[in-house]
């Protein structure tokens, strides 16, 4: 169970000299568990770890920890990410790059260094239901004040529309950035996040 404090969350970035592997093939390890083996997405995977072409040394790995463990995390690309033609997710899944998502994931394209993709959320089955929401606010909350720290004001996501509530709850408007496509496990929509 949670402590009735907030976790406390960790940045890693594989440029940072006081990088911690170990934490982050925890997160990998997590991404693995949560979206390969419970959500059955077809992911690259190495071992046990999920890993794609977007974990380079532009990401940022948000980490909510309980002590030494990892129990959520989330990673944030910047929109002008560009390394050998791959940019960020929901744009390249935009552009028809990505043949397991649809197209048109946005109203627009976004390259703006003032806006960070926000993907791979992910909590562990260590984590109680009723603490869930308490992690991705956590998460959320950290992403944020992150992206300020760096000069930016928005995130762009790609979820379930329903997300749309939890994020208003929050205090956080945000607005559907594409049509809403159905996919075999729900409906998914880019929103979009300004703070």
């Amino acid at each position: 169970m949670l402590q009735t404090k907030p976790p406390e969350t960790r940045i890693l970035t594989l440029s940072d000299p006081a990088f911690d592997p170990h934490l982050y093939q925890q997160s990998l390890a997590l991404r693995f568990n949560y979206f390969v083996e419970q959500q059955r997405w077809n992911l690259p995977t190495y071992g046990k770890l999920e890993t794609d072409q977007y974990d380079t040394l532009f990401s940022r790995h948000i980490l909510a920890m309980r002590g030494n463990e990892v129990i959520g995390t989330i990673r944030l690309l910047p929109t002008t990410h560009n390394l050998f033609g791959t940019t960020y997710m929901i744009l390249d899944a935009h552009r028809g790059k990505l043949p397991d998502l649809p197209a048109n994931l946005m109203e627009y394209e976004i390259i703006c260094p003032m806006t960070y993709e926000a993907s791979r959320m992910a909590i562990s089955n260590s984590v109680d239901m009723k603490d869930r929401n308490a992690v991705v606010e956590c998460l959320i909350r950290s992403a944020q004040n992150h992206i300020s720290e760096l000069g930016g004001n928005r995130m762009l996501g790609l979820m379930n529309p329903v997300f749309k509530r939890f994020f208003r709850r929050l205090g956080i408007d945000c607005t559907e950035f594409s049509p809403r496509h159905n996919l075999p496990d729900g409906p998914i929509c880019t929103l979009l996040y300004d703070f």
